[in-house]
C-alpha cells in the first residue's frame, strides 16, 4: 500500500464512472439500431449559481496514514454512496502539483474509479450541491475548454489556462498528459463495451436487459477479483470431504462475495444473468438454498408458480399459509441435519438466537467506540418486520421472492436483501458454531490461566490510573518477575458476534484468539526491551513444558509487527529477521511494536502478545507501544467496520448498502472517521 510523504496537502480527484442504465442504452438501440454512448461520469457541482459555482471531480484530501486507495474510496463513498467494482479498481492516471491563494500548494492524484450503475444518487457531502452525470463527449469538453454549459471546472482539472492557479510548466505537462490519458482510456473502454453490446440483435427490452446484466456481471467479478488480489487473498478450499456449502462460505472470499452480489440478487432475483460470472462460492450458496426449496416443493407436489399463487390467494386463511411455511421450515432443518450431522436442533436454534443479537452488538460496538454514533444507526439492530425473528423456512421463502402479501417493489427488494443477509449469517454461524463452542469451553480448563498467574509473578500493591483519552481512563496493576516489571492486559473471551464478524476475514477454524493476553514491559529501553520480549516468550514456553510434561505444547503463528522497522529506523540495526504481516482492515498494526505467538495445549489455545514498550515517543509517531495501541482502540473499531481495504468494500457497507439504508448512510458520515 503506497503511502506518499510530503509537506504539501495531497488530494485525490477521481473519474467516477459507470455504465449507463440499461433502459437508456436500449432507447439508443431502439432509435438507431446501435449504441453510441455508454459510459457515464459522476461530477460534483459546488457553490451556487452566480456565486462560485463550479464543477469538480469527486474526491478530497488525504488524511494522515491513508493510502490514495483509501482516500479515494472514503471520499467517493462519502460523496455519492457508490458501490465499487473495477476494470481494474482504483487506478492512478497521473499526478501533478499546483497552488492557489485559496488552497495553498497541493499534490493532485488523478484516479480512475469505476462503480456500479447508480439506481439513485445519494449526495453525502454538504460541500457538493448536486452530482451531474456526463457522457464521454461532455467530459472531454469539460477538460478541454474548462467549462460546460457555462459552468467552469476547478482550474487544476482543465487543459485551459486558469489565472487563479499557479502551476509550473513541468506540472502543466503532467496534468495535460494525465487528462489526455484519461479520456483516451475511457474512449477505449467505452468502445470495447459498446462493441460487446452491439454485436447482438435484441427483440425486446427484456432481451437487452439480460445481455446487459450478463456483461455487468463480468465486470463485477473482475472488480471483485482485483480488489481481493490487492489484499493478497489466497483462494484455498477447506479439506476435501466437507460439504460444498462449507467450502463455499468458509474458504476463498469467506461469504463477502455473497454480500457483494446480494443487492443485485435482491433486485433482480436468483435467476439474474449476471450471476453466471459470480464466484463458485456465491453460486453454491444460491444452489444450496434453491435445492432445499425445490426439494420441498417436490414433496408438496407444487410448482413455484403454484406456491406463489397459494401465498397470494386472499381466499386462503393466514393459518393455512403459515402452516406450509412451517412445513418448509421443518424440511430446511432436516437438510441442515444432513449437512451438519454433528449439530442438533438446539444448536441450530441457538445460532438463530445469536445471529439475532449480532446486529445489535456490532451497532453497540460502534456507538461505544464513537460518540458521534450514539444517537443513530438504528437500522443496524432493527430489521424489516417480515424478516425479524423469521424461521429458516420463512427466510428462504422471502429470499426467493415469495411473500404472503404484495408490497411496493422497493420494500420487496429490501425484504429479499435482509432475508438473504440473514440466511448467509445463519449459515456462517452454523459452520463455525462447533469450533466456537470448543474454543470457549477449552479456555475454561484454565491451564494457561494458571500458568500465566504463576509464571508472570504476583500482582504488586502498586496501581495507577492511566488517562488514555480525555473521556477514557483505566486502572492498571503491575506484576513483578525477576528483574522485569510487567503489566498483564487480558481480554475477555471472544463473543459469538465478534467470532461471526471475524469469520468474514479468516476461515472460522483458524480463529483462535479466544484467550488473548498482552504482556507489557515497563522497565526496559531500546534493543534490550525487544530482546527481553523474545526471551520472555521463550522462557514462558519452556516453563509450560516443565509444568505440563505429559501434555504436548503446540507452537504456531509466531509473528512480529513493527519490530523490523523499529530496529532498522530507530535503533539502527536489525537483529531479528522477521517480516511484517498483512493486517486486517482498519488496523494500524504496522505501527505497533509487538511480537505474537499462538500456543495450544490439550485443545486450549492462548494468543500471547508481548509489547517491549509501554509507550514509544520516537520521531513523529510512526511507532506505537501498548499505550498508543490502547488509545487507538476506539478508532480501530470504527475503522475496521466502516473502511474497506485497497478498494474492497467495507463490512459495514456490505451489510448496509446505501441504496437500501440511506438514513444509515448519512448517519455513518457523522463518524469521527468520515469527519
Amino acid at each position: 500500500m503506497e503511502r506518499i510523504k510530503t509537506q504539501r496537502q495531497i488530494v485525490s480527484r477521481s473519474l467516477v464512472v459507470s455504465m449507463a442504465p440499461a433502459s437508456e442504452l436500449f432507447s439508443q438501440y431502439a432509435d438507431g439500431g446501435k449504441i453510441n454512448s455508454l459510459l457515464r461520469f459522476y461530477v460534483g457541482k459546488k457553490g451556487s449559481s452566480g456565486n462560485d459555482e463550479r464543477y469538480t471531480l469527486l474526491g478530497g484530501k488525504m488524511n494522515q496514514d491513508e493510502s490514495w486507495e483509501e482516500t479515494t474510496q472514503r471520499e467517493v463513498g462519502e460523496e455519492i454512496g457508490a458501490r465499487f467494482f473495477g476494470i481494474p479498481n482504483q487506478t492512478v492516471i497521473g499526478k501533478w502539483t499546483y497552488s492557489s491563494a485559496k488552497s495553498g500548494e497541493r499534490d493532485v492524484i488523478l484516479t480512475y474509479n469505476p462503480i456500479l450503475p447508480q439506481k439513485e444518487i445519494i449526495v453525502g457531502d454538504p460541500k457538493i450541491q448536486n452530482v451531474e452525470i456526463l457522457n464521454l463527449e461532455e467530459l472531454k469538453s469539460l477538460f478541454e475548454n474548462g467549462q460546460l454549459h457555462g459552468v467552469p471546472i476547478e482550474g487544476h482539472l482543465t487543459k485551459s489556462p486558469q489565472d487563479a492557479i499557479r502551476i509550473e510548466k513541468s506540472d502543466t505537462l503532467k496534468k495535460n498528459m494525465a487528462l489526455d490519458k484519461a479520456t483516451f482510456w475511457m474512449q477505449h473502454i467505452e468502445s470495447y463495451l459498446i462493441e460487446k453490446l452491439n454485436s447482438k440483435k435484441y427483440a425486446s427490452a427484456e432481451e437487452f436487459q439480460e445481455e446487459y446484466d450478463y456483461l455487468l456481471g463480468r465486470l463485477m467479478r473482475k472488480g471483485l477479483d482485483v480488489a481481493m488480489t490487492k489484499r493478497n487473498l489466497k483462494i484455498e478450499s477447506v479439506p476435501k470431504g466437507k460439504p460444498e456449502i462449507i467450502q463455499a462460505l468458509d474458504s476463498g472470499f469467506l461469504g463477502k462475495d455473497v454480500l457483494y452480489y446480494l443487492p443485485d440478487i435482491a433486485v433482480k432475483g436468483t435467476e439474474w444473468s449476471g450471476l453466471e460470472h459470480a464466484p463458485e462460492s456465491t453460486k453454491e450458496f444460491i444452489n444450496f438454498l434453491n435445492e432445499i426449496f425445490d426439494g420441498f416443493l417436490e414433496e408438496q407436489k407444487m410448482s413455484r408458480e403454484e406456491y406463489r399463487l397459494f401465498l397470494l390467494n386472499q381466499d386462503i386463511n393466514m393459518q393455512h399459509k403459515s402452516g406450509i411455511i412451517s412445513e418448509l421450515d421443518k424440511f430446511f432443518i432436516v437438510k441442515l441435519h444432513e449437512t451438519f450431522p454433528d449439530l442438533n436442533d438446539n444448536d441450530f436454534n441457538q445460532v438463530h438466537s445469536l445471529v439475532q443479537e449480532f446486529y445489535k452488538q456490532i451497532s453497540n460496538e460502534l456507538k461505544v467506540a464513537d460518540l458521534q454514533l450514539t444517537d443513530g444507526l438504528y437500522q443496524e439492530d432493527k430489521k424489516i418486520n417480515e424478516v425479524n425473528n423469521a424461521s429458516f423456512g420463512a427466510l428462504l421463502s422471502l429470499f426467493l421472492g415469495f411473500e404472503m402479501k404484495e408490497n411496493e417493489p422497493q420494500i420487496s427488494e429490501l425484504i429479499r436483501f435482509e432475508s438473504g443477509r440473514e440466511l448467509l449469517l445463519l449459515m456462517k454461524g452454523i459452520i463455525g458454531y462447533k469450533h466456537f463452542l470448543e474454543e470457549t469451553q477449552s479456555v475454561k480448563q484454565g491451564l494457561f490461566q494458571n500458568a500465566i498467574n504463576t509464571f508472570f509473578g504476583r500482582v504488586r500493591g502498586k496501581s495507577f490510573n492511566l488517562q488514555i483519552l480525555p473521556n477514557k481512563s483505566m486502572v492498571l496493576r503491575n506484576r513483578g518477575r525477576k528483574d522485569l516489571e510487567l503489566i498483564i492486559d487480558e481480554k475477555e473471551i471472544k463473543t459469538f458476534s465478534s467470532f461471526l464478524r471475524k469469520s468474514f476475514e479468516v476461515p472460522s477454524g483458524e480463529i483462535n484468539d479466544f484467550h488473548n493476553v498482552n504482556v507489557i514491559l515497563l522497565n526496559k529501553k531500546g534493543q534490550t526491551a525487544i530482546d527481553s520480549a523474545f526471551e520472555l516468550q521463550t522462557d514462558f514456553k519452556q516453563f509450560l513444558r516443565q509444568e505440563y510434561p505429559d501434555i504436548t505444547l503446540i507452537e504456531e503463528d509466531e509473528k512480529t509487527y513493527g519490530i523490523p522497522r523499529y530496529e532498522e529506523e530507530v535503533l539502527g540495526n536489525r537483529t531479528h529477521q522477521y517480516i511484517n504481516y498483512k493486517l486486517r482492515p482498519g488496523s494500524q498494526g504496522d505501527k505497533m511494536v509487538r511480537s505474537k505467538i499462538i500456543l495450544e495445549m490439550k485443545n486450549e489455545t492462548l494468543e500471547l502478545v508481548v509489547y517491549p514498550f509501554f509507550s514509544i515517543q520516537e520521531g513523529d509517531g510512526q511507532f506505537w507501544g501498548w499505550l498508543e495501541k490502547i488509545a487507538d482502540n476506539t478508532n480501530y473499531v470504527v475503522r475496521r467496520m466502516l473502511t474497506g481495504q485497497n478498494g474492497s468494500p467495507s463490512f459495514h457497507d456490505l451489510l448496509y448498502p446505501a441504496y437500501f439504508y440511506p438514513s444509515n448512510y448519512h448517519h455513518k458520515l457523522r463518524s469521527t472517521y468520515h469527519n
